[in-house]
C-alpha cells in the first residue's frame, strides 16, 4: 500500500497489470471518483470519504472480510475522517483486520489498548497486540515492546531485544535505547563500543540526547 493524499484508502484485489478509471459519469456504480490500478500485485483505489453513502460503500467492503478495509475502516473512526469519532467502532473494525494478522491494525489497536482513548487501559492487550506486528517486522511496534518491557516490565533482556530489531529498521528512538542499554549493561553485558555505534546511528538521524551521549563518550 502507498499513501497519496490524507483522504487515500488503498485495497489489495485483483489481478496485476489491470488498468481501470471510473469516474463520477456513472451515478450508479461509481458515484464518486474512483480510481483503480493495478500496480504488480496492488490494487489501488483512491476517493474522497465525504459522504455516509461512500462511507457505507466502504463499510461493505470491509464485511466482505478484506483486512485492508477493515483496518482503514477502523481508522476513519479514529480519526473523524467523514464521521464522528467513535473508538468502539475503530476497535471492532480493528480487532477484525488485526485477527487476520494486518500488522498495521495490529499496532494501531495495540496503541489504543495502551493509551486508553476510548476504552480502558489494557496494557496484556497492548503487549499481544504490539508483539503480534513485531513478530511480523512491524519497527514501530517493536519499539513499542522495548519500551514496554523497559519502564513498566522492567524485563531488559526482552526490552534489547524488541529496541535492536527496531533499531536495525532505522528508528532513532529505539537506536538510541540500545546505545543506552549497552553502555549502562541494563540486562546485557556491557558494550560501550557497540553503544557508541548506536548513538551514532542516531545521532545522524538529528537525535539530540544520542548526540550527547556519542560527545560523552568521545571526549571521556
Amino acid at each position: 500500500m502507498r499513501i497519496i493524499s490524507t483522504e487515500t484508502v488503498f485495497i489489495h484485489h485483483g489481478s496485476p497489470g489491470d488498468f481501470h478509471m471510473h469516474h463520477q459519469a456513472d451515478p450508479y456504480r461509481f458515484p464518486l471518483s474512483i480510481m483503480i490500478m493495478f500496480l504488480s500485485n496492488e490494487k489501488v483505489w483512491y476517493f474522497k470519504m465525504n459522504t455516509n453513502e461512500d462511507i457505507e460503500r466502504f463499510r461493505k467492503l470491509a464485511e466482505t472480510g478484506d483486512a485492508d478495509a477493515q483496518y482503514h475502516l477502523g481508522l476513519i473512526y479514529q480519526n473523524e475522517k467523514g464521521v464522528s469519532l467513535d473508538y468502539a467502532q475503530a476497535v471492532k473494525w480493528l480487532v477484525m483486520a488485526a485477527e487476520q494478522g494486518h500488522a498495521d491494525a495490529q499496532y494501531n489497536l495495540a496503541c489504543i489498548y495502551n493509551n486508553g482513548k476510548g476504552v480502558s487501559l489494557d496494557y496484556p492487550k497492548a503487549i499481544k497486540w504490539f508483539t503480534r506486528a513485531a513478530e511480523q517486522g512491524h519497527a514501530h511496534a517493536q519499539y513499542m515492546l522495548g519500551l514496554m518491557y523497559s519502564s513498566g516490565l522492567q524485563d531488559y533482556v526482552e526490552a534489547a531485544r524488541w529496541f535492536l530489531k527496531a533499531a536495525e529498521q532505522g528508528i532513532a528512538d529505539a537506536q538510541f535505547k540500545i546505545g543506552v542499554i549497552l553502555e549502562e549493561g541494563r540486562g546485557v553485558r556491557k558494550d560501550p563500543a557497540s553503544a557508541e555505534v548506536w548513538y551514532g546511528e542516531a545521532a545522524e538521524q538529528g537525535h539530540a540526547d544520542a548526540k550527547k551521549r556519542l560527545d560523552k563518550m568521545q571526549n571521556k
